[in-house]
């Protein structure tokens, strides 16, 4: 059975807040957005203890937003730091409450009372890629990403055993986020597919403009 993250589902849940946050979602709704893996009779209470830290207000009949008075700032992950996006001061925060987020992740978060930095959810996901070699274990695949301590399982039929992948991220709330491949390198083995491991790792080019190979 898969095993629910809970600092991962907290995230999870204030994402549809912190991304739509002139809306107001009702418990059914929210239920179906973090795909239906929790009872509303579970869901509930989890949301008015977000109600009770400031997160997110009650609109009546167990309806919710972000809470307009709620004051957040923006930071970005870097190499398990947090890195204010305004100041460009750098946070050390908890290990938990950097679970289930990515090196170079936008984030939301604040410093509560004791000083202590609270990640409260992610933002642009969408522009996270992750390289890695894919793995066939019996009727799964996923993506081994190196020095990381997750791996990205991909929903698809083609076999992309020992290649290289670029995988784009879809979801995240178990222990391992779900992906897509976005495009293959080839095999782990070609000399090839090592060198453009690395340039997309570190999003360079695959070919230079004219006028810097004319400067080189």
């Amino acid at each position: 059975m898969k095993r629910i993250i809970p600092e991962i589902l907290t995230k999870k849940i204030l994402h549809l807040f912190f991304e739509n946050k002139k809306k107001t979602f009702n418990l059914k709704q929210i239920k179906f957005f973090i795909g239906n893996v929790l009872d509303i009779k579970l869901l509930k209470p989890i949301l008015y203890e977000f109600v009770k830290y400031g997160y997110i207000s009650n609109a009546g009949n167990d309806k919710f937003r972000l809470s307009k008075s709620f004051k957040f700032l923006k930071g970005k992950i870097n190499k398990r730091a947090l890195i204010d996006l305004e100041t460009g001061i750098e946070f050390k925060p908890r290990r938990s409450e950097l679970k289930g987020l990515f090196e170079g992740e936008l984030v939301y978060y604040y410093i509560n009372k004791r000083e202590q930095i609270r990640v409260l959810t992610f933002y642009n996901r969408e522009q996270i890629k992750l390289v890695g070699k894919v793995i066939n274990e019996g009727k799964y695949q996923y993506v081994k990403i190196p020095k990381k301590d997750y791996r990205v399982f991909i929903d698809d039929r083609k076999n992309y055993e020992n290649e290289i992948v670029v995988v784009k991220i879809k979801d995240w709330l178990y222990e391992d986020p779900y992906g897509e491949v976005v495009k293959s390198l080839g095999d782990e083995n070609e000399n090839e597919t090592q060198i453009h491991a690395i340039l997309e790792e570190f999003s360079l080019p695959y070919v230079f403009p004219k006028e810097v190979l004319k400067e080189a």
